[in-house]
């Protein structure tokens, strides 16, 4: 039997508890093997006292008569994004492999929050994100947990993107909030007989826009709304956001379009991780002719805006929405109108 093989890394970034926030410490490290045996293969640690970023890596492979495998993890943590990735692959015309091959990572991140102008009993949110991919004859999976003040949120995700929020009481007498931001990923690959012939494992909560992050911090009042003039401090010094970003797409009906016919432009707006839909103005613009065609009204999150007027020849048209009280603005991407 084929002792199990694990790359596992291990990412921390902490914060101080202090009301003083005095003092930062981060710090990464990287294992293959067993945990605590004999049989690590590789072992990276690494840290400061700075907010980093740290990233870190390891691989490990093994080989026993007609079975072998290979795994690596990777993992990186700032207080703007966490990121992690695991892979492992497995050859078998040996037998069974029940231990199989392993590779997990893990990212975790510490702050604290401290209020200033605060006035009255409210409420602090913290809203975070994951998205992720995974492939292989077994998929991967990463855990996303979310913790602040022992109220806490967590799923666990394979493909596609998830959010979650917690809620916790705060007063002018709150010194400080602590909140705590975890991912791990695990991709592993096993033969329980020896009909297995191996296969692979990956996910993906690294590149490009897949990973974790903090989507929006706020101090609200009893009915959701925020308190304006209440400002967030965090320790680790980072800008957390005080709104969820925003995305605006835009579709016409008819493209091209005859002359004189009317044309509708649809603006969807839409704000992953936001418990309600935006709300709030759009504006149309003809950018052709440096022209705002009209306004609109979004209605679950999206408003539309009909014109007969277009000339001859193509346009490019806009949608501009403005954000409201929970969500920034955005602009989408420019629509190419074809009037004939």
């Amino acid at each position: 039997m084929v002792p199990i093989l694990r790359v596992s890394l291990y990412v921390v970034l902490l914060a101080a508890a202090s009301v003083l926030a005095e003092s930062q410490e981060l710090s990464v490290g990287s294992h293959v093997g067993d945990f605590g045996s004999a049989n690590n293969l590789c072992s990276k640690d690494a840290g400061g006292t700075t907010k980093g970023p740290y990233h870190t890596s390891c691989t490990g492979s093994f080989e026993d008569g007609g079975a072998s495998g290979a795994a690596v993890s990777t993992a990186y943590v700032s207080p703007s994004k966490l990121r992690v990735s695991a892979a492992a692959t497995l050859s078998n015309n040996h037998g069974p492999v029940p231990n199989g091959i392993e590779g997990d990572a893990e990212a975790l991140l510490n702050d604290t929050f401290t209020f200033g102008n605060l006035s009255q009993d409210a409420y602090f949110q913290i809203f975070s994100g994951l998205a992720a991919t995974s492939a292989g004859s077994s998929l991967g999976s990463v855990t996303l947990q979310l913790n602040m003040g022992g109220n806490e949120c967590s799923f666990q995700l394979s493909s596609g993107a998830q959010s979650c929020g917690v809620l916790g009481f705060i007063s002018p007498s709150t010194s400080y909030v602590d909140f705590q931001l975890v991912i791990g990923g695990v991709a592993t690959v096993a033969c329980l007989d020896g009909t297995c012939g191996g296969g692979a494992s990956s996910v993906d909560a690294s590149s490009g826009s897949n990973g974790a992050k903090v989507l929006a911090v706020m101090v609200v009042d009893e009915n959701g709304v925020p308190i304006p003039g209440v400002t967030v401090t965090a320790a680790s010094g980072f800008k957390y956001p005080s709104r969820f970003a925003s995305t605006t797409t835009l579709t016409s009906s008819a493209n091209p379009s005859n002359h004189g016919d009317p044309v509708t432009f649809t603006a969807t707006v839409n704000s992953f991780g936001r418990p309600s839909t935006p709300t709030g103005k759009v504006t149309f613009k003809d950018l052709t002719s440096s022209t705002t065609l009209g306004h609109g009204s979004l209605t679950s999150g999206v408003a539309t805006f009909t014109t007969s007027t277009l000339s001859l020849g193509t346009h490019s048209i806009v949608v501009t929405y403005g954000g409201d009280a929970l969500s920034a603005g955005s602009k989408s991407a420019a629509l190419a109108q074809q009037v004939n």
